[in-house]
């Protein structure tokens, strides 16, 4: 019956769908990465269209000199709100359905990998395959599929067939490229690992589900996770409380606050453990209006007390004695090690024009503590420049910002942000999720800044959700748009193919910093964006570029390294 059964090598850039033929992998654009680099692509196959599945099995083994080999099963998750019901074309689809999303790790191994595969669904199927490269690594990359019919009843089973087997040509980089020149930020959800989990705060399991999910972030290229000091006080419904993750430990009494850092320093440790450069502290006020403040518990001599929180005002002088005391204690114990330049502070989160006056009020309060200090926050509107000291700029306002001859160095994208410029919604087509980094390159932006790392909520935490089966807060942002990785079993983490592709923007970014300083920056620039078409003020909002000819970009970059750096 392998006559029936179709298979074709895919790149990272496509998403399988059952009844969608997938387009192949283009071999005249070969595999390309550095040493360090993750590079991946698919292998998908196709049930024949019979009056019943048989319930073969195929082996898949891919090998590779030199290469940590991963394969895992590109399973479907249900997109419930794939997009709004008016969006532009960038969409593969708009029907809610499954779509290709979460990938589950099936083999590993150094050289080689070999996995037993059994199809889930009808029509295509796909098995998406990771290559750690090293210093060594050498192509080409042998893939090869084995169908293995299984029996019906008393019928003979037939004898192993062999259905694919290829090489994918790979050019390899011998030498790591110097770390990201952007700042990554990503927000950890730590409360919901523990909602999900349904363990208790802090306990061992919710501390490794802390760990995997710190590290997954860091080999997506994250350089900075939200930091809970304080319970974050975001997506938050007013007068309700997320479940109290406080790192902080604080006492106070007649003699004023004490702080205890010892669950902090352990966050910091796996920060630390895993690469992450820069420590995010957790917004200071409340979320869309910095009227309120966040929920901080306090340790008494009558017992806990959830001292700060929706009952009290951004401007309280109770508010000010605090951090007047916990700032300083802060700085002092974090700068020394990561530095005044690493430690990042919020006033308040995506604040719009109406909340102008409050922002500034909440400014006031913490203006003399922060002095010196990098302050971001999330914001679309230029009316803030003066009151914000290093705007976040979401990806669809930038040209306001440039109208008024203002510099625009630090971007993000949320929600809002469903039309033409660059995100990761499932339903998108996955070049969406990669081009950020040439666009950013070309506009001279060095920070990125996304919410939704792993928010296993609905929307405004009214309640947990299962990430397997609900992609979209309940059902109010597009699907994927709260989290980019899924809680695997014992606290593990399981990656996304956005994921995936958002890492593999990360290096896109590193490679081009390099490449600048190898080749210049207008060598780049032709390369990355020969139509110029990511420059000028809607540079972010401009049309997506062809997957193969990105790829073929990057593929004529690296070859402008290697051959900088000697033909090595």
């Amino acid at each position: 019956m392998s006559e029936h059964f179709t298979a074709v090598l895919v790149d990272d850039l496509e998403k399988v769908f059952p009844k969608r033929d997938p387009r192949p992998f283009d071999t005249s654009v070969p595999l390309t990465g550095h040493a360090g680099e993750r590079i991946s692509f698919q292998v998908a196959v196709r049930y024949p269209d019979l009056d019943r599945l048989p319930a073969d099995e195929f082996d898949l083994t891919v090998s590779c000199a030199g290469t940590s080999v991963t394969l895992h099963r590109a399973a479907l998750v249900p997109a419930d709100m794939p997009i709004f019901p008016v969006h532009d074309d960038n969409y593969i689809d708009d029907v809610p359905g499954l779509y290709p999303d979460l990938l589950v790790p099936l083999a590993s191994g150094e050289g080689q990998a070999t996995s037993a595969l059994d199809l889930r669904s009808p029509g295509w199927n796909s098995f998406w395959v990771d290559l750690g490269l090293s210093g060594v690594s050498a192509g080409p990359v042998a893939v090869r599929l084995v169908h293995r019919p299984r029996a019906w009843g008393d019928e003979q089973a037939g004898e192993g067939r062999l259905l694919l087997e290829a090489d994918l040509p790979l050019e390899v980089t011998p030498v790591e490229a110097p770390s990201t020149p952007i700042r990554h930020i990503a927000w950890l959800h730590s409360d919901s690992l523990a909602a999900y989990y349904e363990t208790p705060v802090h306990s061992e399991l919710h501390w490794k589900a802390i760990g995997s999910h710190i590290a997954s972030a860091a080999d997506m290229g994250v350089t900075a996770v939200l930091t809970p000091v304080w319970t974050p006080s975001l997506d938050t419904a007013v007068g309700t409380y997320r479940p109290n993750v406080q790192l902080l430990g604080v006492w106070h009494d007649e003699d004023g606050y004490q702080f205890n850092t010892d669950l902090l320093d352990r966050f910091l440790g796996l920060l630390r453990e895993h690469g992450i450069r820069q420590v995010e502290i957790a917004h200071l006020f409340t979320q869309w209006g910095a009227r309120r403040t966040p929920q901080v518990w306090v340790d008494t001599a009558e017992g806990p007390q959830m001292r700060f929180g929706w009952h009290v005002a951004a401007t309280d002088p109770a508010w000010r004695e605090f951090l007047a005391e916990a700032i300083p204690f802060l700085r002092d114990h974090l700068e020394p090690e990561w530095g005044v330049e690493n430690v990042l502070w919020h006033i308040s989160d995506e604040p719009s024009e109406q909340h102008l006056e409050a922002y500034a009020a909440a400014r006031a309060v913490v203006a003399d503590l922060l002095e010196g200090a990098v302050i971001i926050d999330a914001l679309s509107s230029p009316d803030f420049a003066d009151v914000v000291d290093h705007p976040i700029v979401a990806t669809d306002h930038v040209h306001d910002f440039l109208e008024r001859g203002l510099t625009v160095r630090n971007v993000y994208y949320c929600v809002g942000q469903a039309r033409a410029v660059s995100n990761r919604f499932i339903a998108q087509h996955a070049i969406g999720h990669r081009h950020l980094a040439a666009q950013m390159f070309v506009q001279g932006a060095d920070t990125f800044l996304h919410w939704g790392y792993n928010f296993y909520w609905a929307q405004y935490a009214v309640r947990p959700i299962d990430p397997f089966r609900e992609t979209s807060a309940g059902g109010r942002f597009p699907s994927g748009d709260p989290f980019v990785v899924y809680p695997g079993p014992e606290g593990e983490c399981w990656p996304s193919l956005r994921h995936r592709v958002l890492g593999t923007m990360t290096h896109d970014a590193r490679v081009m910093a390099w490449a600048e300083q190898l080749v210049g920056r207008e060598a780049v620039l032709a390369i990355m964006d020969p139509e110029g078409s990511f420059a000028g003020e809607r540079g972010y909002e401009a049309a997506w570029p062809d997957p193969v000819d990105y790829r073929r970009r990057r593929l004529e970059l690296d070859r402008r390294v290697r051959a900088a750096l000697g033909g090595r």
